[in-house]
């Protein structure tokens, strides 16, 4: 059983978002994880090519496929795929810094009393 279960919605996000957005997971200085990205229905060619190919560079990641459901729908389903100890969020267009699973692990650790937490985030074009 993985650690941490990264849950991922994407919706017709752009290419090179949503391959960033992987790459800053898979780069995670933290490995003990499972990638659990659900698709709701994509229909613009950059986002299903690159899931139709970035489960076959990690075999920590699962795609699943489903119609058009919102993203609340969408959200329920990968928490019921989750097998981690700890779940956490990701968008499709976020990006992650190399240490984030590292820190917040840490932090539950040492903090047994917290189950959430969250992070700053940086803007930029």
């Amino acid at each position: 059983m993985p650690k941490i279960s990264v849950l991922m919605p994407v919706y017709n996000t752009k290419e090179e978002w949503l391959k960033e957005a992987v790459e800053s997971i898979l780069n995670q200085t933290y490995k003990d994880f499972e990638f659990i990205i659900i698709d709701d229905g994509s229909t613009n060619k950059g986002t299903i090519k690159v899931l139709d190919n970035i489960y076959k560079c990690d075999s920590r990641i699962r795609v699943i496929k489903m119609p058009k459901s919102g993203i609340n729908i969408i959200r329920r389903h990968l928490f019921a795929e989750a097998k981690g100890e700890f779940c956490a969020l990701m968008d499709s267009d976020d990006i992650s810094l190399q240490n984030r699973f590292e820190k917040q692990i840490k932090f539950f650790e040492e903090n047994p009393d917290i189950s959430v937490v969250g992070s700053w985030f940086e803007m930029f074009p």
